[in-house]
């Protein structure tokens, strides 16, 4: 079942947004319900990890694909028989970096029928990530000050 479809661009680097991305340390930065995220090792695919969020909660994820410095998939369980599935993309053309969320929950039929409610908050949480991450990539908060942003985040789907 899909959940959201965000799109933006930049003309910041895609490494400055590959590195916001892919190590764990900058993710409460961008996304503010984290409290702190952890890997096992290199963000590769098959890597696991931890998101800690504020609310005292954790949820494990692994890394399923990964092609450097273009896209990622990640999955999380999210509840019995629902894996809560965040693809990440970026495409490079020219000077303009374009950038895609995409958020989708996989499993049983009537398991993700149950967790349609889930879905507004996860468009809401996943809308202002995508808005730190173009803060931070306009230099705002962060080191990474390799160009700007445009606009806000654009729903694709």
């Amino acid at each position: 079942m899909h959940i959201c479809t965000y799109e933006a661009q930049t003309q910041a680097s895609k490494e400055a947004l590959w590195q916001l991305w892919t190590q764990a340390k900058h993710w409460p930065t961008w996304d503010t319900d984290l409290a702190s995220a952890e890997l096992s090792g290199p963000f590769r695919q098959g890597v696991t990890g931890t998101l800690n969020y504020k609310d005292g909660t954790s949820r494990t994820f692994t890394v399923i694909k990964c092609e450097m410095l273009e896209s990622f998939v990640l999955q999380i369980p999210f509840v019995k028989g629902v894996d809560l599935i965040v693809k990440r993309d970026l495409k490079q053309n020219g000077t303009e970096l374009k950038f895609q969320q995409e958020l989708s929950f996989t499993g049983a039929p009537f398991a993700k029928m149950m967790q349609k409610g889930k879905k507004e908050p996860i468009t809401r949480a996943t809308l202002k990530q995508m808005e730190v991450l173009i803060q931070l990539l306009e230099g705002q908060y962060s080191p990474f000050k390799e160009g700007t942003g445009s606009g806000n985040p654009q729903t694709v789907r």
